[in-house]
């Protein structure tokens, strides 16, 4: 069970639009031009954790995430350098400081997000080991939405008090449950689309659904959709498409693969499959 699956509130409901809100959205890329431009044409704006590799340097980076999987593999201090570096290059508009979770004292991480204050318009901080409103109010309170790493680390609930809250990663689905609770979210990353895109899933209407679109179609709409229903439809891209041309890979103009790529609980074959068979 969840720890989402056992709280003892009920969650308090929003009653405001998304035309009253103007949250700040970001998806991150591995070094990808297409990839990021098929975000950029849709409004979302980009980023990369520290510890991969940067989209090329015509991308304009505002989101700088913390690599706390390397510290698996590095020490601390090693791996606070590489971030605060590429926080320096970057200036973005957020930048992840270190985890709170035991690893290095409070202290410590409070020092570093210090440091990553001075090249950042706003830096996260992500409670694992404190309450979230033990996070200095100088600072944006980061909210893991991301299953694969496991849960939230406090019930969504506790989150609640906070002035300000970022979503780090995770399904837009798991996003609207989240909003449910009366959290004062300002800022979401998500990279889940350009996993969907792989086989054509395209975000619509609050849900997952197949386009034949190609890959960098499914990428653009489903985050000009997510933008939508953020911030409303007036604010979803706009100018920002016309900035950029659309990027078009070879099976974008292909017919559906061929039958003997399906597996077998498919219905029918994504535009995207063929992509993910022959390139990941």
């Amino acid at each position: 069970m969840s720890i989402q699956q056992t709280f003892s509130r009920e969650p308090q409901l929003r009653t405001d639009t998304n035309q009253d809100r103007n949250i700040s959205l970001y998806t991150t890329c591995i070094g990808s031009r297409d990839v990021a431009i098929s975000a950029l044409r849709a409004g979302i704006d980009v980023g990369y954790e520290s510890g991969n590799q940067r989209p090329p340097s015509d991308i304009p980076v505002e989101f700088v995430d913390w690599p706390f999987l390397k510290l698996q593999d590095d020490t601390f201090e090693s791996v606070f350098e590489r971030h605060l570096q590429a926080v320096k290059e970057d200036r973005p508009e957020i930048a992840v400081a270190p985890d709170v979770d035991g690893r290095v004292s409070f202290g410590r991480t409070l020092e570093a997000a210090r440091e990553l204050s001075k090249y950042a318009e706003t830096v996260v901080m992500v409670p694992k080991t404190i309450h979230p409103s033990d996070v200095p109010r100088t600072y944006r309170v980061g909210m893991p939405c991301q299953d694969r790493f496991g849960d939230t680390p406090w019930q969504w609930p506790e989150y609640s008090g906070c002035d300000s809250v970022h979503l780090l990663g995770g399904d837009p689905r798991k996003h609207n449950e989240i909003l449910k609770y009366w959290i004062s979210v300002e800022s979401v990353d998500t990279a889940v689309p350009i996993t969907y895109a792989n086989w054509g899933g395209v975000w619509e209407d609050g849900g997952w659904t197949y386009e034949n679109l190609g890959y960098y179609g499914s990428i653009e709409k489903s985050f000009r959709n997510i933008r939508s229903e953020w911030n409303g439809f007036e604010k979803a891209g706009g100018m920002a498409k016309l900035q950029y041309d659309k990027p078009v890979s070879s099976y974008d103009v292909e017919s559906f693969p061929a039958e003997t790529l399906l597996h077998p609980d498919d219905q029918k074959p994504f535009p995207g499959r063929k992509y993910y068979y022959e390139n990941m």
